[in-house]
């Protein structure tokens, strides 16, 4: 999955995902409240709460990865590089 509109076609991280899922909530959340109708018509409080349940996800997805990086430094499987799993 790549952003969308994103000029380069690299693949985005777990945490990015879950950043952007994030903010679908708080759009979901403004909408709501600044039309009401609009937004029961529109499932908006559906979709914000899948967009946050989605977040949750994802960002246990990079906590995991995060904790594999760790370990794998830990028992010397790899040496430090960088900012950590891409």
């Amino acid at each position: 999955m790549t952003a969308i509109g994103a000029e380069d076609r690299r693949q985005l991280t777990p945490l990015e995902m879950a950043q952007n899922a994030a903010a679908a909530v708080a759009r979901y959340a403004s909408h709501e409240a600044t039309d009401p109708l609009g937004s029961y018509v529109a499932h908006t409080g559906q979709r914000g709460h899948d967009a946050a349940q989605l977040a949750g996800q994802m960002a246990l997805v990079s906590i995991a990865e995060d904790l594999h990086y760790l370990v794998a430094i830990m028992t010397g499987r790899i040496e430090a590089e960088g900012e950590g799993p891409t």
